[in-house]
């Protein structure tokens, strides 16, 4: 058996290279959309397992699961309290330090404080 046929060559690959042409100067913008900076917020998805299985073991009676419920509201609270926290660091624009990843309101105000 033939391990390379013919028909798994590419026909139109140019020989040589193919000279770069310039269309547009090669420089960034000033500015980045925020377009992808859209996230899915999930939050306590264990402590919701945790709280379901308590109700389907208990029949659904809720007063047998008082602690589940306790914890579960914890989670939430604190994961609320987190995202107001972030949304208002977000707002602001302002780069916290050490931070890896911006969003983008950050990289715009770095870049018109340091314009290319």
């Amino acid at each position: 058996m033939k391990l390379n046929p013919p028909y798994f060559k590419r026909i139109n690959y140019p020989k040589w290279p193919v000279p770069f042409e310039q269309y547009l100067p090669l420089k960034l913008k000033n500015r980045v959309s925020g377009k992808g900076q859209k996230t899915n917020d999930i939050a306590c998805v264990q402590e919701m397992f945790v709280l379901f299985g308590c109700l389907k073991k208990n029949e659904f009676a809720s007063g047998a699961c008082a602690e589940e419920v306790n914890k579960f509201k914890k989670c939430y609270y604190t994961h609320l309290s987190d995202s107001k926290k972030r949304d208002e660091l977000m707002r602001t624009g302002v780069p916290q330090p050490g931070a890896k990843n911006l969003n983008h309101m950050q990289l715009n105000t770095l870049l018109n404080k340091y314009p290319t």
